[in-house]
């Protein structure tokens, strides 16, 4: 297994220089052979039924720190006998 499988690799000045000066081609459905009522939300075929806010999560405080946040973190990890 490869240890720098989950490093990223960041772009160097050099491409990120080089990268400014090519060019971008714009090319339209027709350019690359797509019908368009096979692209976008026509074409899609997934179907979106609803959509809602998440639920609200249980038991959660927060805490401010004003020099003893520590141990308040630790003083609810005990409450709720994780520590």
């Amino acid at each position: 297994m490869s240890d720098a499988i989950n490093e990223p690799r960041y772009p160097s000045l050099k491409g990120i220089m080089g990268a400014k000066s090519k060019p971008q081609e714009t090319v339209s459905l027709a350019d690359i052979g797509v019908e368009a009522d096979r692209a976008g939300e026509q074409g899609s075929r997934t179907e979106v039924y609803a959509l809602s806010e998440p639920p609200p999560r249980g038991d959660s405080r927060k805490i401010e720190d004003d020099g003893n946040a520590a141990q308040a973190v630790v003083d609810f990890l005990a409450e709720k006998r994780l520590v």
